[in-house]
């Protein structure tokens, strides 16, 4: 059976760095929905926000979803992508969907202390734990409803990461073997 392992959840929840330990351990390629946004606009996500809209973007990321989610993939995605009820079908029908859900705190500091100089549009500005709650308030009963795993993830670092790939890759397989 062929399916994809699709991970959802806030910005900052670790859905990139989990998926690329996840492709190291079970030998998927790994599908970054923003950045493979990126590369066929040849622009930032922030400068599509800017200059194209929301509306243009989730557009754009309903077209690079459809496509990650085909064949045998880790695919992390933006932490919008459960907005529209389209995207959720696509990730739901035949994957399996693993909701990061990082206390608010540590997504705060996180991204706070996020290093590589990329932007988060909807994130932008002061108050980010206030927005942090509010873009949780308005998202999480989709991560819950699109999610066929609610995996909690506190706030322990690089070996954390390790840890939540190592489990998700036992229920990757256990999926598997059940489909």
């Amino acid at each position: 059976m062929s399916f994809s392992l699709v991970l959802i959840g806030l910005s900052g929840s670790g859905k990139s760095t989990v998926g690329r330990l996840l492709s190291s351990r079970l030998g998927l390629p790994v599908r970054d929905t923003d950045r493979l946004i990126e590369a066929r606009v040849g622009a930032t996500v922030a400068s599509i926000f800017a200059n194209q809209g929301e509306a243009e973007f989730r557009r754009l990321e309903t077209q690079i979803l459809a496509d990650a989610c085909l064949g045998c993939n880790i695919v992390a995605t933006g932490g919008g992508v459960v907005l529209l009820p389209e995207n959720r079908r696509v990730m739901r029908e035949g994957n399996l969907v693993i909701w990061l859900d990082v206390p608010i705190p540590v997504l705060a500091r996180r991204l706070a202390a996020h290093v590589h100089g990329e932007e988060r549009p909807l994130l932008k500005g002061a108050g980010l734990q206030e927005r942090l709650q509010k873009l949780y308030a308005e998202r999480s009963a989709l991560y819950k409803q699109t999610a066929h795993v609610r995996c909690a993830a506190p706030d322990s670092g690089p070996s954390g990461s390790h840890r939540i790939a190592v489990e998700l890759t036992k229920i990757y397989r256990a999926w598997e073997i059940s489909e």
